[in-house]
């Protein structure tokens, strides 16, 4: 079963007793949700709930046990990197791309030049 942005949010957030064990139980029986859905939840969990970076990557993290996702070891490289840093998780995502793979990444954004320069 593929999952969206919401089910997962209702499952962290327990915040619809009702949502929630219906997306437990999805979950439980191997959900699978889209790469798409990471940055959806991250921008959720930390500008509508005000959750700190380190708590809502933590929880993604916590899910990506569960659900299954493309690009998984990615994925969370990318959330760990989130955690650490101030790069908005695109960015992390490009970056861990850039590093990881040896990729070349073009933009304007000179934040993201300076840590993948610096992390290569």
């Amino acid at each position: 079963m593929l999952i969206d942005t919401n089910v997962i949010l209702r499952y962290l957030l327990e915040d619809d007793k009702e949502s929630f064990e219906i997306a437990s139980r999805l979950i439980s029986d191997g959900a699978s949700t889209l790469p798409e859905t990471i940055p959806e939840l991250i921008y959720v969990l930390t500008k509508v709930y005000s959750i700190d970076r380190i708590t809502a990557a933590d929880a993604v993290l916590s899910v990506l046990e569960d659900v299954d996702v493309e690009n998984v070891k990615s994925i969370k490289s990318a959330l760990e990197l989130f955690r650490k840093t101030g790069l908005d998780y695109v960015d992390c995502r490009y970056a861990v791309l850039a590093i990881e793979n040896r990729y070349d990444v073009f933009t304007f954004d000179k934040k993201l030049v300076s840590f993948i320069r610096n992390g290569r």
